[in-house]
């Protein structure tokens, strides 16, 4: 048995550098010692998928013969102990479910279950199952072995339908009545503003026009050369007016409206006027 693993590990530590040499370029000198050097930090420290990454770097034919020396044969056993599961998860009815995303850790694994096994390093795991872009979702803690194999991880994902968010209940505008100022409160609160521009306006053209023909005829001036002036005061205070009105009428169609609308909102359902389920005796006996 343990001369059949040995042959399994060769095979597979053969099949994975000749993979490597035929998709990327040979490894240099440099990056061959720097993966000899990581792989030994990453092995001690339990993290034997990332070792075999280096591994499989400085066991390159293209490695000096000292370096490769060592890293084939170490490659063999992280292949041994490297851990490998098999991912399942089974739908409420009984079905397999194909699509489902996997991640261990945080990390997302498979984006779809297709019964091959995925190596992952030894220790404690959290793995997440997700159905349906998050519409079921299963967690599960497992510890795996080193030198396990093929293990299956096998969870029962629950229905979409118990995870589904409860939608928010959607306001009817015909209870409750409107809590916001009535239309006529803007339209006055607009022809407000717009009067007290006319004021501004009219004022400063006055002023204008008083002050260009006091001087043109100053220090006897004829009332008939400040008529356009008194005109321009005149249509200011006409503005000036209206401006003010305007915004008291605002002011007072927003309050009542407002007072309107919150006398006449519904009431809450009261112990009187509710409907109480009735109560089935049959279900005592």
């Amino acid at each position: 048995m343990k001369g059949a693993a040995s042959l399994r590990a060769a095979f597979a530590v053969t099949a994975a550098c000749l993979a490597t040499s035929a998709h990327a370029e040979p490894p240099t000198k440099a990056e061959c010692v720097s993966a000899h050097g990581e792989a030994q930090r990453l092995r001690r420290a339990g993290q034997l998928r990332e070792t075999r990454v280096q591994l499989l770097t400085c066991a390159s034919p293209s490695c000096p013969e000292p370096v490769t020396a060592e890293c084939v044969p170490w490659l063999a056993d992280v292949e041994r102990a490297l851990p490998t599961v098999v991912f399942e998860a089974r739908l409420p009815d009984g079905g397999d479910a194909i699509d489902v995303t996997v991640l261990v850790d945080g990390e997302k694994v498979e984006d779809k279950l297709d019964g091959r096994a995925i190596a992952v390093n030894p220790g404690a795991h959290a793995i997440r199952f997700v159905l349906a872009a998050g519409a079921a979702t299963t967690e599960r803690r497992v510890v795996v072995a080193e030198g396990e194999k093929t293990r299956v991880i096998r969870v029962d994902l629950p229905s979409a339908a118990l995870l589904a968010p409860v939608p928010a209940p959607v306001a009817d505008g015909s209870s409750g009545g409107s809590h916001g100022p009535h239309w006529s409160t803007y339209v006055l609160g607009g022809a407000s503003l717009v009067s007290f521009g006319g004021f501004a306006l009219f004022g400063l053209k006055g002023n204008s026009d008083a002050h260009d023909e006091g001087d043109a005829c100053k220090p006897n001036c004829a009332p008939s050369k400040l008529d356009q002036a008194r005109h321009d005061y005149v249509a200011a205070n006409v503005f000036l007016g209206v401006g003010i009105a305007g915004a008291a009428a605002a002011i007072i169609v927003g309050l009542t409206t407002g007072l309107h609308s919150h006398a006449s909102a519904a009431p809450p359902a009261t112990a009187t006027n509710a409907q109480v389920p009735s109560f089935d005796r049959s279900m005592l006996k």
